[in-house]
């Protein structure tokens, strides 16, 4: 099954909250599905960076943002390719899809290179006890 496209509306914003596990597995899903390559991985990073500035022993200004990068990795035979971005809209995982599989191409083959590792079944797992209440 195909996850629905996403809108620029439905894009999170990097200064909100991070995306829940259904929306990251629908954000995965759909950056995996826009490749043509033969094995294609993707990796979803969430990074939370703070400053704080001080003046004459006061808090001057604070800042807080939260950015999501996407990682593709795609495998072309014995080639491999590799993006980075932070685009999460539909127009900007076909772009990197496409990018890593024309790196792909045109890199080198490595014959020692292994292949992706295909996915394992998860087991459900429970909250630690000191986590439950």
């Amino acid at each position: 099954m195909t996850p629905p496209p996403r809108t620029a509306a439905a894009v999170p914003d990097v200064a909100g909250p991070p995306l829940s596990r259904a929306e990251a597995e629908q954000l995965l899903a759909e950056a995996i599905g826009q490749s043509s390559a033969e094995d294609t991985e993707a990796l979803l990073e969430a990074r939370r960076e703070s400053l704080t500035r001080f003046a004459n022993n006061e808090i001057h200004q604070n800042v807080s943002s939260l950015d999501h990068t996407l990682t593709l990795r795609v495998r072309v035979g014995r080639r491999s390719g590799t993006v980075e971005t932070n685009r999460l809209d539909s127009s900007g995982l076909r772009q990197a899809a496409d990018r890593a599989l024309a790196i792909a191409r045109l890199s080198p083959e490595d014959p020692a290179r292994p292949s992706i590792p295909r996915p394992r079944p998860r087991r459900p797992r429970s909250a630690p006890r000191r986590w439950a209440r």
